[in-house]
């Protein structure tokens, strides 16, 4: 093992320079790292939702998540046009209303996703709910599948909410639809 490993040692600086040579591995390759970058999420989100329970009650959903979009593709045109991985991180403010139901509550969540930013980026989100619902204390969890596309103006999410208040759960289907007015925010300041 020992031999191995002096060998590799000898061997290590010859490998790159016929890799430099051959233009395998440039200098300019080598300090080529991607570096994250940001899109702020400022998105009002506006939807229906449908109460899962015995009276099966339609109402509204709305959502105002602030955060980023954060991905790592290169840089130029490869942050606009190259796919990349994202992470979503936020903090939101939820109003759920139905016929006999209202909820006020603040979520936390971070998002994962993947896609290119200029046409479409998919992402899962898991958020933790905690507020007022009905009068009482309420705690919940909603995680939902979206899509944002160009440049994550605009965005479309379908998601799942279970909400505990006082001795009951309650689950909710959700479908909404929001504009991001990040990119507008950093322009403005730009």
């Amino acid at each position: 093992m020992i031999d191995g490993m002096r060998g590799l040692r000898r061997a290590l600086p010859g490998l790159v320079a016929a890799m430099l040579g051959l233009g395998m591995v440039s200098p300019r390759r080598l300090h080529a790292e991607t570096q994250p970058f940001v899109v702020p999420i400022i998105r009002p989100n506006i939807g229906l939702l449908a109460l899962l329970t015995d009276e099966k009650e339609r109402g509204l959903a709305f959502h105002l998540p602030l955060g980023a979009a954060i991905g790592w593709s290169g840089s130029g045109f490869g942050r606009i046009f190259g796919a990349t991985p994202w992470v979503l991180p936020e903090l939101g403010y939820e109003l759920r209303t139905s016929g006999h139901h209202d909820s006020h509550v603040a979520s936390i969540g971070c998002g994962i996703g993947y896609g290119v930013l200029a046409p479409i980026i998919g992402t899962y989100t898991p958020r933790v709910l905690i507020g007022w619902a009905d009068g009482q204390t309420a705690v919940g969890f909603r995680h939902g599948i979206a899509f944002h596309a160009l440049m994550t103006a605009v965005s479309l999410e379908v998601s799942h909410q279970v909400l505990h208040v006082g001795e009951s759960f309650s689950h909710e289907i959700q479908l909404t639809a929001g504009l991001n007015l990040g990119p507008l925010l950093l322009a403005a300041l730009w």
